[in-house]
């Protein structure tokens, strides 16, 4: 599943959310691309608080899955 996030966050331009493995996929505004292994769960859970949530960050979600921040959402 691909999420465009160009007009909702100024830090992620798309993630790529396979759901049948781990490797999300991150296009960052800077121009660079990262694969980052990610619970199935969390991956839904993304999508879940994108129908669900107001203030949902793409950004924070992608620095949680590199490793820097946390909780996730």
């Amino acid at each position: 599943m691909i999420l465009d996030t160009f007009d909702e966050s100024t830090a992620v331009d798309l993630l790529v959310l396979p759901l049948w493995h781990r490797n999300v996929e991150i296009d960052w505004r800077s121009g660079s691309t990262s694969t980052v292994p990610v619970r199935r769960r969390d991956q839904v859970r993304l999508l879940a608080c994108r129908l669900l949530c107001d203030n949902l960050s793409y950004g924070r979600f992608a620095n949680w899955a590199m490793g820097d921040l946390n909780p996730a959402l």
